[in-house]
């Protein structure tokens, strides 16, 4: 007997868009296409694109794989929390007050991408 995991994406293939129309997240498979707005760093203010694989949480969380490395994974993605909540793509802004051994957690804007149909 052989444990062989099919990969199944849930959420659907698609392009995704915040209300202004101008950040999006296109899904094709286990694949990201975010094309975002930097919030903080070097790219501060700057639009990014790049691809990634992503896996999803037990709660909804959407953990996309990235590397320390890549300046558009530290300086934009990680920046936020995403979701799936089986229509939207939600994304929060995540940052921490405090030293390392004492920061909080605090949440910043939250936006929510939808697709072309659902709008």
């Amino acid at each position: 007997m052989s444990c062989v995991s099919d990969f199944r994406t849930p959420i659907p293939n698609g392009v995704y868009r915040e209300p202004s129309r101008i950040e999006a997240v296109t899904v094709n498979g286990p694949k990201l296409e975010l094309l975002i707005r930097a919030p903080k760093g070097a790219l501060q203010g700057k639009m990014a694109i790049r691809e990634y694989d992503y896996e999803m949480t037990d709660n909804d969380r959407i953990h996309i794989v990235g590397s320390s490395g890549d300046a558009v994974f530290v300086e934009a993605v990680i920046a936020y929390e995403w979701y799936w909540d089986g229509k939207r793509i939600i994304r929060k802004r995540v940052y921490y007050e405090g030293d390392v051994m004492h920061a909080v957690k605090k949440y910043g804007e939250t936006v929510i991408f939808t697709t072309e149909a659902a709008r």
